[in-house]
This record gives structure tokens, sequence and C-alpha cells, in this order.
């Protein structure tokens, strides 16, 4: 500890007498350290930190599975077999978001919420701070109504009051009985204000097997079985549903994947794509600090020479300059708390509003451990470099040398080091440039409709109030009138989903065909709107018309297709006039097409394309069935307007208010975000890549700057024989910049062989440029080669002053 302590009080001597290479160095460092704890935070918050619940390792998410789709929404039947018919599992509990309005406050408020099935909080480990579960008698159609609330809600409405259990909450008009809290940091997928039993729904869709109305399963494996065993289970319990429901189930199956891996897998090839371009990052700076290290050992030759001839073993001469560099990576990691911290509060702000577990983005001391590792990894990485080259000389010669030139294996070792961080400085730009032109591309993307100036927002309506059909299209006639004659709006619609946001899916079949069994039948997207939709959200009609008001129940069912199903279904014919159904009650009679309008992009700019179901279907909304009207309790409604979206909310929200003062608005959007938020992921990727990629360039440029000029300091008496012997200056600067060129040129030819490689990870992200786009790869070749240059030029143009007989006087 004492020669410990000794090392550590002379390594701080020498940062001491050199501040301007220990600020530099300190610095490089705190940038790689700081970026990699900041992307690492993230990673570990979303994949790597266990789940907020018991043994979370255990519990598994089931989803029913089709042809189409890996993961769908779960009947409530097909759930009730599952539970019954399952030996693998410790208990299975039912899920799905639902919405509700809160009164009985200054205002109505519109609050997410959840139905879930008795047992659900016990089967996670989770135990509400005030009160209990669900109990099974609660969980049936005809209990009476309870309700748990969410930590935040009770906060917010209820001021915190610990005698909240057993008072009345008013939820869409119904009232509900409070029977618990949950904790504060309770997380399943996203949040919910309120939690309500889902055997108690009165819809249809509870006992409709062929209704999945977007709901899930979660359960908890039992000890000892594992996922591969369920599986086998659960295929075998799915093909036996199929055989005795062919209608309802088809050739469905059932989907098993641990709760974990559901959360994370949309997210976790960017998440490590990005962490190791962070890692290339760090070895930039690594190098860097590097190649600071060899220029400063060089000179030191003679001081080292001297403590070996008085007794000093390699060993400890080794450690004392290990400790210098590890002494400098704890620095720079003590700066890059600061610059992690600051990195992690803004990509808290830029990553993609779908990241799962975002909230619990934070430092903790999984965090800390990995910063402490890696200042000592990194520390070890660049001081051994320098380490190998002071001890490796001879004593005898650096004595009489006196310090006073370069070795040519420190030139050598420089010079790789060098072509090493342009090589991965030229994978990071490559990243970069291929993510600016996919955005590049999608910014030209059609989306198939016009999205300036149309704002969309939802309207949650009171079924008690409007418990019959023929009251919900009043209102909506009141809502649509009202919204076409406020000032600034220049037309009104509304929809049952949100293009790009919401979906909802349906198959069918052409009346004139025969018809194929459920499972054989093809699938469309659907969508129910009133006249004015494609006024509204700038949809071009292709061929024949587009709904009106006539188009109601009493009138001949009608629908509109876009033209991807006139391709698919009705390729080189004339779809208008002929007819489709829907194989579900209700919907099953002959639907006449009566118009074609364009494709949307339905699935966002980069995913529409390869998507399994792109045929869209439009029906009337004045032709929804009268068993359909219990399903809605919302309406979605899009405006044209020239107004910006707060003065336009406003403006909606009044008038709405006006027709019922209980009815809220919200999730307010343009059709321009909810775009931007399609092409999410890319954007966020694009800026770190860039981010990542201009720091890398910088760290590159000064890299290269400093070994030149070294270089130049290293050779100034050969510089000044040069010009005396005849050399002009334009001679010294081929010399010096010919040497950099050299090295810049090898360093490209590495890099973009490894970005050859590593490109491909990118795939998943790049949309209309290929992962080995040439117009990118020599782009970001010139880029790296014109600020390489620059940094070569100043060296040389010093190396061109140089006094001839002053630098021989010298010597």
């Amino acid at each position: 500890m004492g020669i410990f302590l000794q090392d550590l009080r002379y390594a701080l001597r020498m940062l001491a007498k050199n501040p301007g290479f220990a600020v530099i160095a300190v610095l490089t460092l705190a940038i790689g350290i700081g970026a990699n704890t900041a992307i690492f935070t993230v990673v570990d918050s979303v994949m790597l930190r266990p789940l907020p619940f018991h043994d979370p390792s255990r519990l598994v998410m089931l989803s029913e599975k089709s042809a189409q789709f890996e993961q769908m929404s779960v009947s409530y039947p097909n759930f009730e077999d599952w539970r019954a018919q399952s030996h693998s599992f410790e208990g299975l509990a039912a899920f799905r978001r639902d919405s509700y309005t809160i009164t009985g406050g200054a205002l109505p408020e519109h609050i997410g919420g959840r139905e879930v099935s008795a047992g659900f909080f016990s089967l996670l480990g989770v135990t509400p701070i005030l009160g209990r579960d669900f109990r099974a008698e609660e969980d049936l159609q005809g209990a009476a109504p309870v309700v748990i609330l969410s930590y935040g809600l009770w906060q917010r409405r209820f001021g915190g009051d610990p005698g909240v259990l057993g008072k009345s909450v008013n939820l869409s008009d119904t009232s509900y009985t409070v029977v618990g809290v949950l904790p504060h940091d309770f997380w399943f997928y996203s949040g919910a204000d309120v939690f309500v039993p889902i055997g108690a729904d009165k819809a249809m869709w509870i006992h409709n097997r062929q209704m999945r109305n977007g709901m899930h399963a979660v359960a908890r494996l039992k000890p000892g079985v594992t996922l591969a065993q369920s599986r086998a289970e659960m295929d075998n319990v799915g093909r036996q549903l199929a055989a005795a429901y062919p209608d309802a189930n088809g050739r469905n199956g059932v989907s098993v994947l641990s709760v974990l891996e559901d959360v994370v897998s949309d997210v976790r090839g960017t998440l490590f794509l990005l962490f190791g371009a962070v890692g290339f990052l760090l070895l930039i700076a690594c190098v860097n600090v590097a190649n600071l290290l060899l220029s400063r050992v060089t000179p030191r030759q003679r001081e080292l020479a001297i403590r070996s001839a008085l007794g000093a073993s390699t060993r400890r001469v080794v450690r004392q300059l290990l400790t210098e560099s590890v002494l400098l990576s704890l620095l720079g990691g003590i700066l890059g708390v600061g610059f992690a911290w600051l990195g992690t509060r803004l990509l808290v702000a830029a990553v993609p509003g779908t990241l799962p577990r975002a909230e619990t983005i934070g430092m903790d001391w999984r965090v800390a451990l990995f910063m402490l590792g890696l200042c000592f990894l990194t520390g070890i990485l660049f001081g051994m470099a320098p380490a190998w080259h002071a001890v490796r000389g001879n004593v005898s010669e650096s004595l009489k040398e006196g310090g006073r030139g370069a070795s040519r294996s420190s030139h050598r070792v420089q010079n790789v080091l060098v072509v090493s961080e342009l090589a991965l400085a030229l994978v990071l730009l490559v990243g970069a440039g291929l993510t600016i032109r996919t955005l590049q591309k999608l910014a030209n993307v059609d989306p198939g409709f016009r999205s300036h100036d149309v704002l969309v927002f939802n309207a949650a309506y009171s079924q008690l109030r409007y418990n019959q059909p023929e009251k919900v299209r009043t209102l909506l006639h009141q809502v649509i009138d009202r919204l076409e004659k406020t000032p600034g709006f220049d037309a009104a619609a509304m929809t049952t989903d949100v293009v790009m946001r919401d979906d909802s899916e349906m198959n069918f079949y052409v009346t004139s065909r025969p018809k194929p069994p459920p499972q054989d039948m093809p699938w469309s997207m659907l969508y129910f709107t009133t006249p004015d939709y494609p006024q509204t959200m700038g949809l071009r009609l292709l061929k024949g018309r587009f709904f009106s008001e006539r188009d109601n129940l009493n009138a001949p069912a009608v629908v509109v297709i876009d033209e991807e199903f006139a391709r698919s279904i009705f390729p080189g014919q004339d779809p208008i006039g002929q007819h489709l159904a829907l194989p579900f009650p209700g919907l099953d009679q002959p639907r006449e097409i009566v118009g074609i309008v364009d494709h949307v992009k339905q699935w966002g700019l980069a995913q529409d394309s390869t998507a399994k179901i792109r045929s869209q279907l439009y029906m009337p909304f004045l032709q929804v069935p009268d068993q359909f009207y219990n399903l809605l309790t919302q309406m979605t409604f899009i405006v044209r307007s020239g107004l910006d979206p707060h003065a336009a909310t406003v403006a909606a929200s009044e008038q709405i208010r006006a027709i019922d003062s209980d009815i809220p608005i919200y999730e307010v959007e343009t059709m321009d975000e909810i775009i931007r938020e399609t092409i999410a992921r890319q954007r966020f990727a694009t800026l770190l890549f860039g981010v990542f990629a201009a720091a890398a360039l910088l760290l590159g440029a000064i890299g290269t700057y400093g070994v030149l000029s070294y270089s130049v300091s290293q050779r100034t008496h050969e510089m000044g024989v040069r010009m005396a012997l005849g050399a002009a200056q334009r001679d010294i600067l081929r010399l010096v910049i010919g040497r950099g060129a050299k090295l810049v040129g090898i360093g490209i030819a590495i890099g973009l062989l490894g970005a050859l490689a590593l490109s491909r990870l990118l795939a998943g992200l790049l949309y209309g440029v290929s992962s080995t786009d040439p117009l990118t790869f020599a782009s970001v070749s010139l880029v790296l080669v014109a600020v390489s240059i620059a940094a070569c030029y100043l060296p040389a143009r010093r190396a061109t002053k140089v006094d001839p007989i002053t630098a021989l006087r010298y010597e």
C-alpha cells in the first residue's frame, strides 16, 4: 500500500506538471466513459434489470397466434379454456386496456384503466399498499362493481387519503367501490389509473369466442417447468380448441413468451447496436489517450532508464505507468459521471415513446459498478502500449540519448493506433450516414394522405346517458355539425381507428366466389368512418364514390376498398360492383364495393411495405349494427384546420362541451406527430449515431494531428537539414502530409472492411437504402479524408517554419 501511495503521489505530480495533457486526456476519456455509461443505463433499465415482480423469470405472456400474426389478442372463452386445461402454470390471469371518464371533481377527467381477472396482482406478486386484490366472486357478471386505484390517481384525485377504502368512485357513470391502492412503482406494460374485474364486463365480447377485443393473458410457471414444456402443452391445447371451434379459432395456436422477452423484443436489437457503437467511441478515446501517453513516454526514456539503473524492476516501472493511466481513467470517470447523468437525461427525452420501461431509466449500483469496471479496464487498455514501449528499450542507449529522440518502434505503435481510430471512426460515420440517408428517404415517402393541418382527438361519452344506438348517432351528428361550422375548421369526420396509430383487422370473402373456411379467408384492415373522411384526411378517391349520409341502415350495405385491396384480391378486374362479406354476426350480409381510394401506410412509413396485412376496407359508420354500439365507449374525431394545434384543441373542446359538458377530449395529436412516431426508432438511431460519429471524427482528427505534431517536433533536426540542403516548403508539406495521408488511406481501407461487415446489423433500421450503399460509403470516406488532411496540414505548416540555422545550432 505504501508503494501504491507513492506511485499515486508521483502520478499526480506528473499530471500537475502537464496540465494541458491532463485536461485533454481526461476530457477525451470522460466523453467515452460518459457516453458508454449513459447507454448502459438505458440498456440496464430496459433489458437487464429484473421486472418489479416476485420471481419475474417465471412470468410468461400468453397470446393467440395465426399464420398472419405471431401474437394476437385472446377471446375470453379461449382464456377460460386455457385456464381449465393447462397444468404448467400456478395460475393464469387476463388483462386488457380500457379507459374511463371519472367524475365528481371540478372537471371530468379521462383516465386509462385495465380490466383484469381476479388474482392478477397476487399472480404478479404485487400486494396493494391499502386494501386487497379482487376476489373470485367479484370477477363475475352481476357482481357489485369494485375498483383498485393506482398510487398516482390516489394522490392526485384523493389527496392520498388513507380512508379511501370503501368509498365510491364514479367511472363512466357507474359507481365503483374502492377496495385497494397499488404501490407507487407498479408497472405492467404501460401505466393505468384504475383496475376493475374483467369478468364483470357486461359487453357482448365476453361470451363471444370470435371477439378478442385486445385481451391478453399472463401466467406464472410452476417451479421446475420450463418455457419449452409450457409451449408444448399450450400447442396441444391450442390444437384441441381449433378442432373444437373451427369457425372461431381456425388454425390459431398459442404463443408463450417470457414477459421480459415480450417487453423488450422490439428494442433489444437497436439498443445492443447502439451499445456496440458507443463501445467503438470508447475505443477511439482509449487510442487517443494511448497516443498522448506514448508521446509523453518517449521523452521520459532517460528518467525511466535511471529508475531501472537504480534498481527498479520492470514490474515496478510498469506499475508506475499503469497507475498514471488508471488515475487518468478514474479522473475521466469522475467527470464522465456528469456527462453520463446529462446524457441519460437527454436520452430519456429523445427515446421513442414506445420504449418499454422508459420511466424506470436511472442510475443504480449496477451502473456504478459498470462505470468503475470501465474506468479500470480503459486505464489498463490505453496504458499497456506506453508501458510496453517504455520497458522494452535498452537502458544504456536511453542514458546516452538522454531521451532526445523517438524510436522507430514508437512511431510504428503510434501509426497503428492512428490507423485504428480512423478505421473505427469510419465505421461510426458509415452508420450515421446510412441512418441519415434513411431519414431522407422516409421524408419523401407519401403516407397516402395529406397529413398537414390534421388534428386527431378522442371524446368519451357516457354509456348510461347514451344507452341506445340512436342516441349515439344523434350525438355523432351534433358533434360533426358543430365541428364543421367552427371558425378555422375546414372539415371534420369520425373514425373508429386512426391510421398509423390504431388497428382493427377482419377476415372477409368475395361472395361471387366459393366461401372458404375461416382459416383460409384473407384479412384486411377495417375502418368505420363518416362521409367527409376523405376530405378531412386528404385521402384521394381513385374510382367510384365514397360514402354519403344516405348510406345508413336502411340503404344497401356498401364498402370502399383501397388500391392494395383491389390489386391483391381483384387482379386485372374492376372491383366496383363486386360484393364482399365479413364472417361475423351483423356484418355478414353482402356489401357492394362502391369506390377505391389510395393505399394508406397503416404500419408506418418504413414498415408498411413488409406488413402481412396491407389491404384496407372502409365501411360507413352509419351502417354499424345496433348490437355493436355497446362496444363503443369513445369516438375518435379528425379535423382539418389551419389553426395551430393548441387553438384547434381548445375550439374543439368548447364545441363538444357545449353539447355535453361531461364529455372530455383526450389523446390529442396531429397527424404529423403520429407519422413522426412511426419513424421514431430511425430518428433515435440517427441522433445517437450522428453524435457518436461526430465525436469519433473529432477524436480521429485530434489523434492524427497529435501524432504528426509530435513527429514534427521530434524531427526538427531532420527538417532543418533538409531545408539547409535546399528542400522547399512544398517539399516539407508533401513529406508531412504524405505521411498523414498514408495513415488515413490505410485507416479508411480497414474501416471500409469493418463497415461492410457491421453495417448489415443496421438493416432492420434502414429504409430505401442498402446496408452497402456506395454513395454513403464514398461520402463518409471523403469527409474523413478531408478532416484528416486538414488535421495533417497544421503540423505540416509548422514544419515549414523551421529555421535551418536555429535547428542546426540547437543540435
